[in-house]
């Protein structure tokens, strides 16, 4: 893990649950959090948000907005049970219900599934419904004092929408089209009635919503959930492949030119962000030790821990 920028943000974070604590006033800080995507590299913002809900930081952040992955990471962070919302990584996921085209034999056994539903976000959305006993706490979202919002893409326009007032239902929707990669599955998600996909595509940074709210924060953490130098051309090639051969015929031409483009627009936008002389901003980018498609259960329960281990020493200087 590798901590960049302001690190008055972790001193602001430390005051404001002090601040609450002992009920005093708090509203001078306005701490903001972005969980970014990152399929399976979510899960160093997992373990992240699990080890600050641990250390009594659960509460510490006036608004959350989490993107793809960062969704659900987000949401079982605000219900109270991180720690069960970042197990379903390598448990649930690396079961191979979930990543079906990361597994060779099922292109040769189940050629037409796997090349439908590439990525089952139906059995996700199941898990998050509880199908695993490891359900979203919707009530304990609604109830804590943070205010979540969850970033889609609107199909019909490829603009991005950030959900802050729902009932379970939307919650439930819009934390699985937040996930829905372009082309990787079947499935149409709908909010509100409105077809949505994944929370990158519209703006791969929160930049424009950001300088929008008001008030604003005073400071933001950032987990990328990335390696700060971007994909490396291998990964890039693959990504180049599989969205504009394999699953070309699926997506709209504007989502797809977004889509590939996906990282330079989360690095411009960020770099921006970084540079604003309204607040302060740390990000957090991860080591490069786990891909964004893995599915060996090990590797990502140990880089898991790891993470963990990280933050308890961060929060602990």
């Amino acid at each position: 893990m590798i901590f960049e920028g302001d690190p008055s943000v972790i001193d602001a974070l430390k005051e404001k649950k002090h601040l609450l604590l002992t009920g005093e006033e708090h509203g001078h800080i306005r701490p903001l959090l972005v969980i970014c995507g990152g399929l399976m590299r979510g899960v160093y913002g997992g373990a992240a948000v699990t080890i600050l809900h641990e250390e009594g930081y659960g509460e510490v952040f006036d608004n959350i907005i989490g993107i793809s992955t960062g969704a659900p990471t987000a949401a079982y962070f605000l219900g109270g049970n991180p720690r069960v919302g970042n197990s379903i990584y390598y448990e649930e996921c690396c079961s191979g219900y979930f990543l079906k085209a990361a597994k060779l034999k099922n292109w040769f056994f189940h050629p037409l599934a796997t090349w439908r539903d590439a990525m089952d976000l139906e059995y996700l959305n199941k898990v998050f419904h509880g199908s695993t006993g490891k359900e979203i706490n919707v009530a304990g979202v609604f109830k804590n004092r943070t205010r979540l919002h969850i970033a889609v893409t609107k199909e019909v326009n490829a603009e991005s929408w950030y959900i802050n007032t729902c009932d379970e239902k939307d919650l439930h929707a819009a934390v699985i089209a937040s996930c829905d990669i372009p082309g990787a599955n079947t499935m149409q998600y709908h909010v509100s009635g409105q077809v949505c996909l994944d929370g990158l595509i519209g703006e791969a940074f929160p930049m424009t919503f950001v300088k929008n709210m008001d008030p604003q924060p005073t400071h933001i953490m950032v987990f990328a959930n990335t390696v700060k130098k971007g994909p490396g051309k291998v990964e890039e090639l693959i990504n180049l492949v599989i969205f504009s051969m394999l699953f070309r015929n699926r997506i709209d031409t504007l989502i797809l030119k977004k889509w590939i483009n996906r990282y330079d627009q989360f690095n411009v936008l960020l770099n921006q962000q970084k540079n604003s002389t309204t607040c302060a901003t740390a990000v957090i980018w991860t080591d490069g030790e786990l891909k964004a498609i893995c599915t060996d259960r090990k590797k990502v329960q140990v880089t898991a821990l790891h993470s963990e281990t990280w933050w308890r020493n961060l929060l602990k200087t």
